[in-house]
């Protein structure tokens, strides 16, 4: 096939953004279309709950086989979101190495009071 003929022929590939668009019938095209959207989403998330500037990354990878005139084409992804800020939680260690979110130095003023207690007279 002549240079001139592959240029009109609509199954040639000419550029990048014509290559990407055919890879798996279209569906990685559509599948990175998706998870832009949804990085843009979790970025903007991030910044309005906890500020600061996000940064976010898509990685495409393509693997190129040649074996007998054909090649075949393989193409990965991967995303990193803005990274997830943790809170903080504060415990105490009990007798038994357990954790515990009171302070089992300190008086419990919420205990249950509903029991019978022993009446004195004064």
């Amino acid at each position: 096939m002549s240079q001139q003929h592959a240029q009109r022929d609509p199954a040639v590939s000419h550029n990048f953004q014509q290559f990407i668009g055919v890879v798996e019938d279209g569906q990685l095209l559509a599948d990175l279309t998706n998870e832009l959207q949804k990085l843009i989403g979790d970025m903007q998330n991030h910044q309005i709950n906890v500020g600061g500037v996000p940064k976010g990354d898509i990685t495409v990878k393509f693997g190129f086989k040649l074996e007998n005139g054909v090649v075949e084409v393989t193409g990965n992804y991967s995303i990193t979101a803005p990274k997830r800020v943790g809170g903080r939680s504060l415990f105490w260690v009990t007798a038994d190495n357990l954790l515990t979110g009171r302070n089992p130095k300190q008086t419990d003023m919420f205990r249950d009071v509903s029991g019978q207690r022993e009446v004195r007279s004064v």
